[in-house]
């Protein structure tokens, strides 16, 4: 009697049709690539486009709102709120005192935005005010300028991202002695209907 013997197949032979099922190590691996794939996607993709400028955090948002507010109880006319003092003939008094760099600084320091830590730099503060009739779209103007000055206070600002809020005010032009002030003069031709007061804080 004859026997055959027959060879042992070789590794290509076994893979070609092997029926062998998925294992836990494939299970593994699928996951992990899954994963990956997941977390790359909304990791990375929403970057694409988001802002390169850093965010403004809530910070920032208190900070202006405080400092608003302090410009219009410092500045208005006693018994009128929200009618800033300007003088035309002294550029130093009411308002326009913030143009004087240790003005200024006084003015960052009471309203509490003067703040700085190992961690966060001082912020940067621009003040303008703007006629609210000559707003573009973007809420954005030139402020105004009354008399040859410029009613724009504080760092330069270039529409990056910041912290903005705004107050309606009005323009109080008065040339008298800073003894006889207090009375609000009539109506000026910078302020039609109205004018803002915009803090900004980056």
């Amino acid at each position: 009697m004859e026997f055959e013997t027959g060879q042992e197949p070789s590794g290509e032979e076994r893979l070609v049709g092997d029926d062998r099922g998925q294992t836990n190590q494939d299970y593994i691996i699928g996951i992990t690539f899954l994963l990956v794939s997941v977390l790359f996607v909304f990791g990375y993709v929403p970057g694409l486009y988001s802002s390169y400028a850093d965010p403004v955090d809530g910070t920032q948002f208190t900070q202006t709102d405080r400092a608003a507010e302090w410009l219009v109880d410092n500045y208005s006319v006693k018994g009128a709120e929200n009618v800033l003092e300007y003088d035309a003939t002294d550029p130093s008094a009411g308002i326009m005192s913030l143009s004087d760099e240790t003005e200024f600084e006084a003015f960052r320091r009471n309203a509490s935005i003067n703040t700085t830590t190992d961690r966060r730099a001082r912020p940067n503060v621009n003040i303008m005010i703007v006629n609210s009739s000559r707003l573009n779209a973007q809420q954005l103007s030139e402020p105004i300028v009354a008399d040859g000055n410029r009613l724009e206070f504080g760092d330069d600002y270039e529409n990056q991202s910041a912290a903005t809020s705004r107050r309606v005010v009005d323009l109080n032009m008065t040339d008298k002695p800073a003894e006889d002030r207090g009375v609000v003069a009539d109506a000026d031709d910078y302020c039609t209907p109205s004018c803002w007061l915009i803090v900004r804080i980056w």
